[in-house]
């Protein structure tokens, strides 16, 4: 067992810490529900760590901890303590893959620098912008092009509807 200090900080009240409490059999208040990516994450808390003090309060039950993290304002410290389960450190790698086949001779390695490769994209998050082609809605090429706008119909449209009041006052 080992005993972590674990400081987080945000910038505005409404982002999330990342993270949920529950009540364990014996009376011990739990993290759960680590979302990927959140402050919680990279603070470094984890799934079973058990809640020792919260803003150097200890002693704390359930509705304690609930009613501390939801009137923190911009900034918490937690101690936890974190069973050894035997597993490493987390210390995170850039993944290098070798690039085989035609054409790779001046790529021989790909680096991917995703910081997990957990395949499920973060909750709350948009973890990948979708490319403009898987929008059934756009049917054309011209549907996203600003040329209609500057035609010479268009342009002979524009002037003779902006120009008509003139042209009626002088006539």
């Amino acid at each position: 067992m080992e005993r972590v200090t674990v400081r987080m900080a945000r910038s505005d009240r409404r982002t999330p810490w990342g993270f949920g409490v529950t009540e364990a059999p014996d009376g011990a208040v739990l993290i759960v529900n680590i979302i990927g990516g959140s402050l919680a994450d990279r603070a470094g808390l984890r799934n079973g760590d058990v809640v020792d003090k919260l803003e150097d309060l200890d002693n704390l039950d359930i509705n304690a901890v609930d009613r501390l993290l939801v009137t923190a304002h911009d900034k918490i410290e937690l101690i936890v303590t974190r069973q050894s389960s035997g597993a490493a450190t987390r210390i995170w790698r850039p993944e290098v893959t070798e690039n085989t086949g035609p054409g790779h001779e001046h790529t021989p390695y790909r680096v991917n620098l995703q910081h997990s490769s957990d395949s499920r994209p973060p909750q709350g998050f948009n973890s990948t912008a979708l490319p403009f082609e898987t929008d059934q809605r756009v049917k054309h090429m011209q549907y996203n092009s600003p040329l209609g706008i500057y035609s010479d119909k268009s342009a002979a449209e524009q002037y003779v509807q902006q120009t008509q009041g003139l042209a009626d006052n002088q006539g």
